[in-house]
């Protein structure tokens, strides 16, 4: 796969044995996607107006980047429709158990809301066991 096929460094499939830990190769498979920001989004346009900058954090392409989809065997956009949902799912569960931990902590129940409004990070695993 090409890095354009793979959406840069961070994002795409990444195969059984692909991702290394500790020195040692993962068989793990899995995909990994980030939230794509919008044209005037301020992370990205402090990237894009400063693109040598090394007082930046080092995750440009994971601010800037876009994610890969498949085109094929897949009918067009129904891995991307499930994906989003997915991601929507998983947004709205956090949400609900950020603010079940602020209310048994008797917070307000939107305590920790502004934590967690601009995530953009996902990681879809299948399976996570060491390679020899």
């Amino acid at each position: 796969m090409s890095s354009n096929q793979r959406g840069g460094f961070g994002r795409g499939y990444q195969s059984l044995g692909e991702n290394v830990t500790n020195k040692r190769r993962d068989r793990h498979e899995g995909f990994d996607l980030y939230r794509e920001l919008e044209s005037n989004h301020p992370l990205r346009k402090l990237f894009e107006q400063n693109p040598n900058s090394d007082k930046l954090p080092d995750y440009r392409e994971l601010a800037i980047g876009y994610n890969p989809y498949p085109q094929e065997p897949l009918p067009s956009g129904i891995f991307y429709d499930v994906i989003s949902e997915y991601i929507a799912s998983m947004k709205h569960a956090g949400e609900r158990i950020m603010r079940a931990i602020a209310l048994s902590l008797n917070l307000p129940l939107n305590y920790f809301a502004s934590t967690f409004d601009d995530s953009f990070w996902v990681r879809l695993l299948k399976e996570e066991k060491m390679l020899n």
